[in-house]
């Protein structure tokens, strides 16, 4: 990794006594060791709140993987997994979110690794954690975006007598939404972590986004789990239809509209709407930064660390972003096995990607600020194990 993330150690109390204010976030980040990124600090509580939300998708998410859920578990299984999910995903969201008022940088994870690791594995390490983490955006946005694709393939398949279906055409579709929504619950929240840079007064209002969002999620997204057990009642017959296996959701609405091609279409069209209006420029933002930020510390080649004078955004990293997403899901059209292996590593690489920090914080010691903008209080220990 490159020196700008072992040019302080953590235990040095200016990094880790300092109090937030409004004004010193470059301040925060030259502490860290990092320059002035040259992105422009849009972002308040509210609006990257709203933008996690997008990325985070849970309810949707829920839509789509609902089905596997209930044919492996039943209703129980999709209700008090998710409820179990929630709190997990709240305790290490407690994590993070003070070791992201420590370190407010659009790497996040493996910036918290390089601060939180002995200085002789503090390089690989944080490498480690780079990667893993990119490697989980890219794979989540691969698997959103075949999960619109589907659904839109599905619509194809169930109302024109002249559709032939091809695995290319999945793929197709793909490569023309582009970035678009998460297809698992509760992945994807920690999207305001990589848009910490873009964000004013970071160090106080990010850990206070990535909280609130899982709680806003959770709550939101509860009610809908409740009804989609209520729903799924003739599960065998939802999933033997035409199109049961490749969208449980749409296959769900036609038997329920008897056919009707207005309804179903209708009913089931929320979520490549919400695709392209929100859930698309957010994922496609949150992946392009993690790629931004690595390319910026030596992860990845210096190129894709610049930033457009015009626009102030990242344009090459998300150039890139889109073209890894395009070149993946082309897999499918040789072997849909592979491609499945590929982005069934969305849920694997992002909960490695959250659970190092805290794994390195355990096993070295609890040794860690007591003057943070955000902290988990006396229960920390607690929290991390």
């Amino acid at each position: 990794m490159a020196d700008s993330l072992t040019k302080k150690d953590p235990a040095d109390g200016s990094i880790l006594d300092k109090r937030p204010t409004a004004d010193d976030d470059d301040a925060k980040l030259h502490d860290i060791g990092l320059e002035s990124s040259g992105l422009e600090r849009n972002f308040n509580t509210w609006s990257l709140l709203f933008m996690s939300f997008c990325t985070s998708v849970t309810w949707e998410a829920v839509s789509s993987a609902s089905a596997q859920a209930l044919t492996s578990g039943g209703s129980s299984s999709l209700v008090w997994g998710f409820v179990a999910t929630a709190v997990g995903t709240m305790l290490i969201a407690l994590c993070l979110a003070e070791y992201s008022g420590m370190i407010p940088t659009a790497g996040g994870q493996y910036h918290y690794v390089a601060k939180l690791a002995p200085p002789k594995y503090r390089r690989i390490f944080a490498w480690f954690a780079g990667w893993i983490t990119m490697l989980g955006w890219v794979t989540c946005s691969l698997a959103g975006t075949f999960a619109t694709a589907m659904q839109i393939q599905a619509w194809a398949i169930l109302f024109s007598d002249t559709y032939v279906y091809e695995r290319w055409h999945t793929s197709l579709i793909a490569w023309s939404i582009g970035l678009l929504t998460s297809a698992v619950s509760f992945v994807g929240w920690d999207s305001s972590t990589h848009m910490a840079e873009e964000m004013t007064n970071a160090a106080q209002n990010l850990p206070r986004t990535m909280i609130a969002n899982i709680a806003v999620s959770g709550l939101a997204t509860f009610p809908w789990v409740i009804a989609v057990a209520f729903c799924f009642v003739d599960l065998q017959g939802v999933l033997s239809g035409p199109v049961g296996r490749i969208s449980p959701f749409v296959q769900l609405y036609y038997n329920i509209s008897g056919g009707n091609q207005a309804a179903t279409i209708g009913l089931t069209s929320f979520l490549p709407i919400i695709s392209f209006c929100g859930t698309g420029t957010s994922v496609i933002s949150a992946t392009s930064r993690i790629i931004w930020s690595f390319a910026r510390d030596g992860g990845l080649p210096a190129y894709f660390s610049h930033i457009d004078e015009k626009t102030k955004v990242p344009v090459r990293s998300i150039v890139l972003t889109w073209g890894l997403i395009s070149a993946l899901s082309l897999i499918y059209i040789g072997n849909a096995t592979a491609y499945y292996g590929i982005s069934s590593a969305t849920t694997v690489a992002l909960v490695i990607s959250y659970a190092f920090p805290i794994f390195i914080n355990v096993v070295w010691g609890f040794k860690g600020p007591r003057m943070m903008p955000a902290t988990c209080g006396i229960e920390r220990r607690i929290i991390r194990s």
